[in-house]
């Protein structure tokens, strides 16, 4: 919990450290008009925090939940089942 407390902190800060920041750059077409840009961060933050959730996520315990480990079992025992018996069990619930 304070590990996702942590995740969020940081990515919060970064959030405003690099949005904060923009540059002005002059950028001339192939028909050789220029013109002043603002270039911010933006698509670097989304990246970044993108890498990081999907870290998070993927790097944690397989019994984070507290009903994570019931569905790990479901999840075997429907590897063994065959479609009739899937499409059976889904008509019953």
């Amino acid at each position: 919990m304070s590990i996702n407390l942590l995740v969020i902190l940081f990515t919060i800060t970064l959030g405003f450290l690099l949005l904060q920041k923009e540059r002005v750059v002059l950028i001339t077409d192939e028909k050789g008009i220029s013109q002043w840009t603002k270039v911010t961060n933006r698509k670097r933050f989304i990246i970044f925090i993108t890498v990081i959730l999907i870290l998070q996520s993927g790097l944690r315990n397989w019994a984070v939940g507290a009903d994570t480990y019931a569905y790990f079992l479901r999840f075997e025992q429907v590897k063994e089942m065959c479609w009739l018996q899937i499409i059976e069990a889904f008509k019953q619930y």
